[in-house]
């Protein structure tokens, strides 16, 4: 192994070690910059930056959605977690997407030289209209769910528009996707959004804009500045007719006092291009008490925001049935006491648990930086130049085996480190 790290520093790489966590905890999740996400994920904590965006993708043509469950959510002011356009896809010359068994997908117009119309959600779709504004050709938006509240399905796209030639892209605009952040705490000061696509214009007739989507929030507690929206997408502009605007989704919120203050929610439809008197129909709120204590890590104790005796309720390998016999600086058993039930070999003979990190008693070999004396290994390991051959920056790889991830583009290294990384809460102001 070292005659290999050794010789990928001569060739001028620097190596990047990181460390695993224990097998089954909860990491913690920091979304700065663009990132790609669906489906079921469990963090101790997930927090968007104010640069962040956790980006929901459609699965080829099946609706995106994501559900998160955290002991904590945090999307700071500029921050976003989008399945905008990630639900029920439009399609050239044809009526939109929509769940199967409804008639809520936007409709394509039967003769050539008509506009769109919006897709259907909680909120209908609505018609596309004539430069005046006025409904055009009698083909009506998508319908509105049936009970939008339980399906909660992402929204419907919006109809193709007909051109007289089939010269470039006539779909309507894609549904929005669907959102489920469970947590005891989330906190929204920046956008939750599952907003329906805006129709095209192609050779001035506007295809139908997508419908929103669905947003379900369920916390003990839920606060923030920010915004859910769900509304529909704007139909086409153009200059012959216009597509309809898309229908509003729906947004439920679960919380402990289905009362307490929330972020905005919108919930409107979208406008029928430049017609602000033809416009999508409403989305819908629900609000509901929760029924019984969250446990959102499933490990049978319920979150201490609501009256449970969980300390991190996004990490299942910590409540009060925890063993707290690593030297980790971890409260494992949620007694207020981290590393109080040591066991025999949390620590080399010649060396003591402190504040987390097994400290040396002195001699040789000793330290808090991995080495012999047997101190969890650091969570960042940069090797650049080392063994006394020169480097340059070169480029860096995450290395992966057996508890500490290895992956490099043009070398892969094999190695075993068994070290429990330290999961800090993230502080946020």
């Amino acid at each position: 192994m070292l005659r290999e790290m050794c010789a990928a520093a001569a060739a001028g790489l620097t190596l990047v070690l990181l460390t695993e966590g224990t097998a089954g905890a909860a990491p913690v999740r920091v979304i700065e910059g663009e990132q790609l996400l669906r489906g079921e994920h469990l963090f101790s904590e997930l927090v968007v930056r104010p640069n962040g965006i956790l980006r929901v993708a459609r699965d080829g043509v099946n609706p995106g959605t994501l559900h998160i469950r955290a002991g904590r959510i945090v999307v700071e002011a500029g921050g976003s977690i989008d399945a905008t356009s990630a639900g029920y896809p439009g399609a050239d010359a044809a009526d939109g997407a929509a769940p199967t068994g409804t008639a809520s997908g936007g409709r394509r117009q039967a003769t050539p030289g008509g506009p769109g119309s919006g897709g259907g959600s909680a909120g209908a779709g609505a018609a596309g209209v004539t430069l005046l504004c006025a409904p055009f050709g009698g083909v009506p938006g998508g319908s509105s769910y049936a009970d939008p509240v339980s399906a909660l399905w992402p929204g419907s796209a919006g109809g193709a528009s007909f051109p007289l030639t089939t010269t470039g892209p006539s779909r309507g605009g894609h549904g929005g996707g669907f959102i489920r952040l469970e947590a005891a705490e989330i906190q929204i000061d920046g956008l939750v959004a599952a907003r329906g696509g805006d129709g095209l214009n192609v050779l001035e007739l506007g295809s139908g804009g997508g419908a929103g989507g669905a947003v379900e929030i369920i916390a003990v507690e839920l606060s923030g500045g920010g915004v859910i929206s769900v509304r529909g997408g704007r139909g086409g502009t153009g200059s012959s007719s216009h597509g309809g605007g898309g229908g509003g989704g729906v947004v439920v919120l679960r919380t402990q006092d289905p009362l307490q203050a929330v972020p905005a929610v919108e919930l409107h439809g979208g406008e029928s291009g430049p017609c602000s008197g033809a416009v999508g129909g409403q989305g819908v709120l629900f609000r509901d008490a929760l029924e019984a204590c969250l446990d959102v890590d499933g490990d049978g104790h319920g979150a201490m925001l609501c009256g449970g005796d969980d300390c991190d309720d996004g990490n299942p390998n910590i409540s009060p049935d925890a063993a707290d016999d690593r030297c980790d600086g971890v409260d494992d058993d949620c007694d207020g006491i981290p590393d109080q039930d040591l066991a025999s070999d949390a620590c080399p003979d010649d060396s003591r648990c402190e504040a987390g990190v097994c400290e040396s008693l002195g001699g040789e070999g000793g330290g808090t930086d991995g080495g012999p004396s047997g101190s969890p290994a650091p969570e960042r390991l940069e090797l650049q130049g080392g063994c006394g051959i020169g480097s340059s920056a070169g480029f860096s790889r995450t290395m992966r085996s057996s508890g500490v991830a290895m992956t490099l583009s043009a070398i892969v290294v094999g190695a075993l480190v068994h070290r429990r990384r330290i999961v800090r809460r993230t502080k946020v102001s």
